[in-house]
């Protein structure tokens, strides 16, 4: 998605540097709303960002796979225990 919108003259960070914060990103490559080389180049521009990719899930299925689940929980529970 960075990259397209790149290609049509869009900073995606206007002005700023890329998020430094735990950054967790969860994309299914079936998703058909959102690119999923949209999803690696944001991996790739966010420094240290975790990935979660899965081959099925459609758009909506974030909710409803054990291991987003599984992976978001131990995600949240670093974060808030390493500060």
């Amino acid at each position: 998605m960075l990259r397209e919108l790149e290609e049509h003259g869009v900073d995606a960070y206007p002005g700023s540097a890329p998020p430094r914060v735990p950054t967790l990103i969860i994309h299914f490559r079936d998703d058909t709303g959102a690119p999923f080389a949209g999803a690696q180049t944001l991996a790739q521009r966010i420094p240290h960002a975790e990935t979660l990719f899965l081959d099925h899930g459609g758009h909506l299925g974030l909710g409803h796979h054990p291991e987003v689940e599984t992976t978001l929980h131990r995600f949240l529970h670093e974060v808030v225990t390493s500060r």
